[in-house]
């Protein structure tokens, strides 16, 4: 047989894999062209007697072996120019490896991580910044998302306006189409907010020992720098009808006992101003030069030149039950716009002697201010009546009684245990625990010191809470009296009259009356 060229180079090609490769695995078949499949070996010959051989390995590293050694499994080929080339592997099964950028939240592509990626950074979008799925925030779906303060008819807490905001008095707030609060529907009050005391020094001229002044009212008749309604409490119609000399003080200081909270102040001072009220239904000393008052225990008995003996309750002040349209029995119920609503003071003049001794009584008119539903004043309560005659029908009357378009009658009225409303006397107070201060006891509480009342009893200060209708003029009169006798006495601290914007309903359990604070 004759060796022809083309078969002498596949002998060569074959026989330098052979011997390069002693673990070399060989499969499939070769074709025409001397190609095989698998770990293979290719190889294609010219008719050229001279070659060279050059070895690539595309797993990683690549080299040109002279002696025709080769590393591992190799595919090769032989070009007719008589070029042969062999491509090596290891004999593994690995993958490439891929490198390249990181992943990038907001490029639009959902990277291997991300649960979303929208193409922005966009927040409370459905796809968030960090490519995390949230549901989407949007007012006006029922829903309360983080900001919202509203979304309908949800709201995250009160819809009353007086409840949020201390200038309204009356109207709830809607949710705007940003679900935020909308306050459009708000009533606001427009009583004077800072009010300028006309019985504090820095403010008047000398020294007033004005009834109304000494309690932050009318302090337009003070001096002209008052005329500005948005400082002061105008009232009209002021009538004084039993204010002897002796019944009344405007003092500074009210005993010897200080605070014990700032031991350079005085427990009893007032709670306005630099000046306050001191009504006695016995005879008064005058204060010092300070502005001091005190009394020595024992001389609180005596009369002081008032009205004794009166068959009737003074002035505007009508004891018969005004509630049900008069017939009484529903207190603070349909009143009939005439007598007592509270229906507190019917029992109390009925006990006993129908007469009235020692009578302090004034009374004036006041405008109420727009979005304005009530009124309050402090006060502090001292008896000689206590304790002897708790329970008895010989009991001091404070009251407060007013006329408005709302309610008539007392709002000087006690809610007891039983949420049954009772007139302010010395045995309302005894049995609601309302006397604070006592001198039936060892020892003697401090706090009655030099009031003239160290033996007997008295409140800590107090609040009247009083209803009002926005823009209608109402009615108050003031009255101190003994029931019955005229001969232990009774005295009050009265101070800090001013507006309630949110007022109070009568009807309503601890609304209007008295409120210890």
């Amino acid at each position: 047989m004759k060796l022809t060229p083309r078969l002498a180079l596949l002998g060569l090609s074959l026989a330098l894999v052979a011997c390069n490769g002693d673990d070399m695995t060989t499969a499939g078949s070769a074709s025409e062209t001397g190609s095989t499949s698998g770990s293979s070996v290719s190889a294609t010959a010219s008719a050229t007697t001279s070659t060279t051989g050059a070895t690539t390995d595309t797993q990683g590293g690549s080299g040109t072996d002279s002696m025709g050694t080769t590393s591992g499994a190799s595919t090769g080929s032989t070009s007719d120019s008589g070029t042969a080339t062999t491509s090596e592997s290891d004999g593994s099964t690995s993958m490439p490896v891929t490198t390249g950028p990181d992943p990038v939240c907001g490029d639009g592509d959902l990277d291997d991580g991300e649960e979303c990626d929208d193409g922005n950074l966009t927040p409370d979008d459905g796809c968030e910044p960090d490519c995390t799925i949230t549901m989407p925030k949007t007012c006006g779906n029922e829903m309360l998302d983080d900001g919202e303060a509203c979304d309908g008819d949800l709201f995250m807490g009160e819809t009353e306006c007086k409840l949020l905001d201390d200038q309204y008095s009356g109207g709830t707030v809607s949710c705007g189409g940003n679900c935020q609060l909308d306050y459009s529907g708000c009533e606001k009050c427009e009583a004077p907010g800072q009010l300028l005391p006309c019985d504090a020094d820095s403010y008047i001229k000398g020294t007033s020992d004005d009834i109304l002044h000494a309690i932050e009212l009318a302090c337009d008749s003070a001096d002209p720098m008052f005329a500005d309604p948005n400082k002061h409490i105008p009232v009209t119609e002021y009538m004084p009808l039993n204010v002897a000399n002796g019944s009344w003080r405007v003092i500074k200081q009210f005993g010897t006992y200080l605070d014990p909270m700032d031991n350079s102040l005085p427990i009893w001072r007032p709670r306005k101003g630099d000046r306050m009220l001191l009504i006695s239904s016995g005879n008064l000393p005058q204060p010092d030069g300070n502005g001091v008052l005190t009394q020595p225990g024992g001389t609180i008995t005596g009369t002081n030149g008032n009205p004794d003996g009166l068959g009737d309750m003074p002035g505007i002040i009508n004891w018969e039950k005004g509630s049900n349209n008069g017939g009484g029995g529903t207190p603070f119920m349909n009143c009939d716009m005439v007598n007592d609503c509270s229906d507190t003071l019917d029992a109390q003049w009925n006990l006993g002697s129908k007469s009235a001794n020692d009578v302090f009584y004034f009374q004036h008119k006041v405008k109420v201010p727009k979005g304005t539903y009530g009124y309050v004043v402090d006060f502090a309560y001292f008896s000689s009546e206590y304790p002897v005659f708790v329970n008895t029908s010989f009991n001091y009357i404070f009251n407060v009684s007013e006329i408005t378009e709302i309610y008539t009658g007392n709002v000087t009225f006690i809610t007891d245990n039983n949420n049954n409303p009772r007139p302010l006397t010395v045995t309302a107070l005894a049995q609601n625990n309302l006397i604070k201060y006592r001198g039936d006891k060892n020892p003697k509480d401090p706090q009655l010191n030099g009031t003239g009342f160290q033996d007997n009893g008295g409140t800590g200060w107090a609040t009247v809470k009083g209803p009002a209708q926005p823009e209608e003029t109402l009615t108050l009169a003031w009255t101190v009296f003994d029931k019955a006798d005229g001969v232990l006495d009774t005295a009050l601290l009265v101070d800090n009259w001013q507006w309630d914007c949110a007022g109070c309903v009568p009807s309503e359990i601890d609304s209007c009356g008295v409120q210890p604070q």
